[in-house]
């Protein structure tokens, strides 16, 4: 008589006998009849909107992610094991370039739908692509990949060390993998061991330890944790003072916290050469200098002015098209003699070439003032659709202008 397959006999299911028996081919095609069975597709595609009951726990989670991930418009983002890829959508509604994968083609189907027949108010300029994965290798070239997002999948895997060293391959340096996992025991609970028998779905039990070790073999860094909020732990009001008066935690809360940590965690590493750039405001800061601190022009004359720009931050400047989110460019400003601001971006002068913090570079800025009179016009750098500089302390240097008629005579 033929031996039952493991996830189909009554005894407590191991995940590691159900690795042993299954092949990786195998996973995926139970992965594909899972969702070939879905009675209600859009349930899936609708998360985290899908139950009321589970909606909080998702947005808390969320939150936590992608506060971890840094993540900047314009970074390309790989979203492994998209399923119907609603995280994916999110994500690419945030500006970011995604590329949703996943071993079961009809999930992938499903995900395409919902990107193609649920429009969004305000569609990002930025592609999505949908790519199936063999188990094994990502198909993607060396460094491609901005950031890695794994939420609640990485536990399904069955050959979780050959996964991680293809997120290292497709990694940029300074890229980052986020993580939302189950912790400890997960395959005991009565849902896992339903999974396992039932779909022939593998929830695996992951060891921190032993996949942060494996990681930093890798070249990642050492996890980084988000805390868990506890959003369904009350406490009364004289707990919360007595907690913001620095009274000691009640047992009620420690205990709290730390089987929150124990079961599950929001967890990243980071790949080396992590730099930040202008995508983002952290670390933008400059020293800007002029030759010259006073200048008569002829309105609608436009002028050149040279200005050296140090980069004294700790973020990189990126170079390029101005219209995209984080080029960093030289603006300027126009402000009345009483410093009262009359045009919020009066011209802008382009860098040359991305900046590393400690560069230095000499940009050809332009002036045009479309109006005679006396100003003052300000030289800033701008991180565009960011921030201006000034806006996170650094000084901005100004410069008297006085602006004739075309004909030159001062009226």
């Amino acid at each position: 008589m033929p031996k039952k397959p493991i996830a189909t006999q009554k005894k407590v299911i191991d995940p590691k006998e159900l690795i042993a028996e299954l092949s990786i081919e195998e996973f995926n095609k139970y992965s594909d009849e899972y969702y070939e069975r879905l009675p209600l597709p859009e349930f899936q595609m609708a998360k985290p909107f899908s139950m009321v009951s589970e909606a909080p726990e998702h947005f808390r989670l969320i939150g936590a992610f992608l506060d971890g991930l840094r993540i900047s418009p314009g970074m390309r983002v790989l979203d492994f094991g998209a399923g119907t890829c609603w995280l994916s959508k999110m994500i690419w509604r945030l500006g970011c370039p995604v590329v949703a994968l996943d071993v079961s083609e009809k999930a992938l189907a499903f995900g395409k739908r919902l990107f193609d027949e649920f429009p969004v108010p305000l569609k990002p300029d930025c592609e999505y692509e949908f790519s199936v994965f063999d188990g094994r290798r990502i198909e993607l070239p060396d460094e491609s990949i901005d950031r890695i997002v794994c939420y609640d999948v990485f536990h399904h895997v069955p050959n979780p060390e050959e996964v991680m060293r293809e997120f290292h391959r497709v990694l940029a340096p300074g890229g980052v993998i986020g993580f939302n996992e189950p912790l400890g025991n997960h395959s005991t609970t009565s849902e896992s061991q339903n999974e396992m028998r039932t779909y022939h779905v593998l929830e695996n039990d992951l060891d921190i330890d032993e996949l942060g070790a494996f990681a930093c073999s890798l070249g990642f860094s050492q996890p980084r944790f988000k805390v868990n909020t506890l959003p369904k732990l009350e406490i009364g009001l004289d707990e919360r003072n007595g907690i913001c008066g620095d009274a000691p935690f009640s047992r009620t809360l420690t205990d709290a916290i730390r089987n929150a940590m124990r079961s599950s965690g929001v967890f990243f590493f980071d790949k080396e050469g992590a730099i930040m750039d202008s995508r983002a405001p952290d670390g933008l800061r400059h020293e800007i200098s002029l030759d010259i601190d006073r200048i008569i022009l002829k309105v609608d004359e436009v002028v050149t002015i040279k200005v050296r720009a140090k980069n004294v931050g700790k973020a990189k400047w990126l170079s390029g098209d101005p219209t995209k989110i984080g080029t960093v460019n030289v603006g300027t400003q126009l402000y009345d003699t009483e410093g009262q601001i009359l045009s919020v971006d009066l011209t802008r002068g382009k860098i040359s070439k991305d900046v590393l913090p400690g560069e230095a570079l000499e940009v050809k800025v332009p002036l045009l003032v479309r109006q005679t009179g006396k100003f003052r016009i300000g030289f800033d750098m701008v991180s565009e659709l960011v921030t201006w500089f000034k806006v996170r302390g650094s000084e901005v240097v100004y410069i008297d202008v006085e602006v004739l008629p075309a004909d030159g005579v001062s009226k």
